[in-house]
């Protein structure tokens, strides 16, 4: 008895601190449907990927009128035993952010068959029947910040700084740097790319350090995919006068006079469409077992300009890539082996 009086304190203190459960107001709400959302390790607050999850949670619970809660993974092998909290509280859909979790919750959907789950932000080779993966194309809104950074630098060297290096931000960078070949072409010129990782998504100040070791070398504009650490990258350019480009959020606000431009990956709107779909279906499983990769087309990531450091010219230029990428007549390359192709055939 003893054990399991713990086991229920400790659940309740996670949930406390985490800022999982509900207020007193809201427990006298009668939500129709439940859904929860797993970290990953940039946290809750991190003006990216997240948070921007977060958002679109609080979007379905006033419209939707869905039970939410959340639980912060402050390191990986925090993952299971939140996604067992979570499990514990049975909510109709747990979300899980991030590709870091990603063999972990295939364990834990195998002993949880009766648990509904959505990955965000990973797609698995082989469907799990009680879990819809959801990739973004990443590649295609870094090929437009890839553009717009060659057509703003003016020394003719950019930046990419990554977070933890993987096949998911490896997207990102290979999507990037054929957006800068491409602009290299149509404006005659060669613009170089150095490309360096942080190996973390919350050390803001080695990101800050590595952004600072680029600007020093001439590089002017820097594209920064790295959650949390992603914000040492713009404080090195505020405080250098140099650009940066954000990731996953508009990022505009943190340095209004040095943001060129943000990457959008709309984790809120996916999380709003889902528990959307959880509402209208029979069954839960008529959603899961399945792997669904959503791009421009699908409005699943965008990109945002600064209107008072880009001129309405190169934003119309950027739009009218955008639609050839949505339309399918440019298809960014999204590894190291298409890159390598691109490069080759264009």
């Amino acid at each position: 008895m003893k054990k399991i009086i713990s086991y229920m304190l400790l659940v309740s203190m996670v949930f406390a601190l985490s800022g999982c459960g509900t207020s007193n107001k809201n427990q006298e709400r009668n939500y129709e449907h439940s859904m929860a959302l797993m970290t990953d390790t940039g946290g809750i607050n991190d003006e990216a990927f997240n948070q921007s999850a977060w958002e679109g949670a609080q979007k379905v619970k006033e419209d939707l009128n869905f039970d939410i809660r959340y639980i912060e993974s402050k390191q990986v092998s925090d993952y299971k035993s939140n996604l067992d909290v979570l499990n514990d509280s049975n909510p109709d859909m747990i979300f899980v952010m991030g590709y870091t979790a990603a063999d972990m919750l295939k364990d834990e959907a195998e002993l949880n068959p009766d648990q509904h789950y959505t990955i965000i932000d990973y797609a698995y080779d082989e469907p799990i029947e009680n879990v819809l993966s959801i990739r973004f194309r990443d590649s295609e809104p870094a090929f437009l910040m890839g553009y717009l950074a060659a057509h703003t630098t003016k020394s003719n060297k950019v930046g990419f700084v990554g977070g933890i290096k993987s096949e998911t931000i490896g997207e990102f960078e290979y999507g990037f740097k054929a957006g800068v070949f491409y602009a290299s072409k149509e404006l005659n010129k060669d613009v170089k790319v150095d490309v360096q990782y942080i190996e973390s998504f919350q050390d803001d100040t080695k990101g800050k350090a590595i952004a600072n070791g680029m600007y020093s070398k001439g590089i002017d504009v820097v594209y920064a995919v790295a959650g949390n650490a992603g914000r040492g990258v713009i404080q090195a350019a505020a405080e250098q006068g140099k650009y940066v480009i954000g990731a996953d959020k508009d990022q505009q606000y943190l340095a209004p006079k040095n943001v060129i431009g943000s990457t959008l990956k709309l984790s809120n709107q996916v999380v709003y469409n889902v528990c959307k779909d959880i509402v209208d279906v029979n069954d839960l499983s008529e959603l899961t077992g399945r792997n669904k990769i959503m791009g421009l087309k699908d409005v699943a990531v965008d990109v945002v300009i600064n209107k008072d450091l880009i001129d309405q010219d190169l934003i119309n230029k950027v739009t009218e890539i955008k639609n050839k990428i949505s339309d399918g007549s440019v298809n960014p390359p999204y590894n190291e082996d298409m890159f390598n192709n691109y490069i080759q055939n264009n």
